[in-house]
């Protein structure tokens, strides 16, 4: 579905907000025209305001695309970014440690 659109995207200033050598991997073999900056987010939200890991990934990834939305704000001389792919990856570890949390938190509450 979205290589028949990967002219149009080559036309725009898509950013990268990873180092990841194979999310770059993957854009490329896309085709994709892409430029990387690395966001300097810590990922370090607490895992207790989250439901499931899930939850915590796409806010982890919201905020390193924020992050890097200043970042290139801040670029001079460079037209703005017209998309920001951001993404981050938790393991199924994560996700035990949340439901424990949340069966913790119920039977505090019972």
């Amino acid at each position: 579905m979205i290589l028949q659109h990967i002219t149009a995207l080559n036309a725009k200033r898509i950013v990268l907000a990873s180092g990841s050598p194979r999310r770059k991997e993957l854009l490329r073999n896309l085709g994709l025209k892409f430029e990387v900056v690395v966001s300097s987010f810590e990922e370090t939200l607490p895992h207790h305001y989250f439901e499931n890991a899930a939850d915590y990934a796409v806010e982890t990834a919201r905020q390193k695309a924020l992050d890097v939305a200043k970042v290139c704000a801040a670029q001079k001389g460079k037209p703005p970014v017209d998309l920001i792919i951001s993404a981050d990856t938790v393991r199924l570890e994560l996700q035990r440690r949340l439901q424990q949390q949340q069966q913790h938190q119920r039977q505090v509450c019972v």
